[in-house]
């Protein structure tokens, strides 16, 4: 039940410009901060649960902007 199972790999995959890069920073930003899935369904993770992210579609550009964009601290999130 809920988005991501805890503990568990999960891909996201799409064509390229589909916004995945984006939704995973949403998602990582949720995770942390606790707040509910894009559905609006109650998040199913403990706030402050961690996540790690493997980027790998070379988004680097973007991804250093999403601190300041997804209000989000690198060094105080996972």
């Amino acid at each position: 039940e809920g988005w991501i199972q805890r503990g568990a790999l999960v891909c996201v995959a799409a064509e390229p410009g589909a916004g995945k890069t984006r939704f995973c920073a949403d998602l990582t930003r949720r995770i942390n901060s606790g707040e509910c899935w894009p559905d609006g369904a109650a998040s199913t993770l403990d706030k402050g649960s961690t996540v790690m992210w493997l980027a790998c579609d070379g988004q680097w550009g973007e991804i250093t902007q999403f601190p300041e964009q997804f209000g989000f601290h690198p060094k105080q999130s996972s």
